[in-house]
């Protein structure tokens, strides 16, 4: 997939980040904030291009993955 952006920011979307979205590996930026999500991250471990992910204004729970870590892009994560 060569999709490298989603902004959808206060879209009421609702229920956990779908396991799909880490097929997106062109994926750069995401944006979800101010909608009613949950679940967890896990999902974001398997996109190697992010730099930006803004998701803070969610219902998402639990710990923040080890993984994310690994993510040599990421500059800029808001939960």
């Amino acid at each position: 997939s060569k999709l490298e952006k989603i902004d959808m920011d206060y879209n009421a979307l609702s229920g956990p980040l779908p396991p799909e979205l880490g097929n997106a590996k062109s994926l750069r930026l995401l944006d979800l904030n101010g909608n009613q999500l949950t679940g967890g991250l896990d999902v974001l471990s398997n996109l190697p291009n992010l730099y930006f992910v803004q998701l803070h204004e969610n219902n998402l729970g639990g710990s923040i993955p080890a993984s994310l870590g690994n993510l040599e892009e990421l500059e800029v994560l808001t939960i």
